[in-house]
């Protein structure tokens, strides 16, 4: 898949506050780093220390994981 493709996958997105997220908007991963960090968030620490392997395989292989994440916790 092509970024453009990726870009709005549930495995490419994370929750920040509204205000933040919208000042960084299309700004890349590394350059929203140093922001993530600040938000104090686990979840985005865990997203800063993937950076490196940040492409379009590890986006879908992440979506994977948290649609796994949600069918274990959310299960009846």
């Amino acid at each position: 898949p092509t970024s453009i493709e990726v870009l709005h996958r549930l495995g490419n997105l994370l929750i920040l506050p509204p205000r933040l997220n919208s000042k960084l908007g299309a700004k890349s991963p590394a350059e929203k780093a140093d922001d993530y960090l600040k938000t104090g968030l686990l979840v985005a620490q865990e997203v800063v220390d993937v950076l490196p392997e940040w492409n379009s395989d590890f986006i879908e292989d992440r979506e994977q994981r948290l649609l796994d994440w949600a069918k274990r916790e959310w299960a009846d």
